[in-house]
């Protein structure tokens, strides 16, 4: 009996390999790159621009 349930683990496995992968392995398109690290820095770079007048200030002091 636990063998016809793996087995039937396999074909439900089987059916999910049939859905086309090629969707999932394409090359994301350079734009969308290009908007991902702009999307990237505009979340880094007031963090920096904050660490570095948090230590200006701190020599300054």
């Amino acid at each position: 009996m636990k063998s016809a349930d793996t087995l039937e683990l396999v074909q439900k496995l089987f059916q999910l390999h049939d859905v086309k992968t090629e969707l999932y392995l394409t090359e994301e398109p350079l734009g969308q790159k290009i908007k991902l690290q702009v999307t990237y820095a505009a979340g880094i770079i007031p963090v920096i621009l904050t660490i570095i007048q948090s230590v200006i200030n701190f020599s300054g002091s």
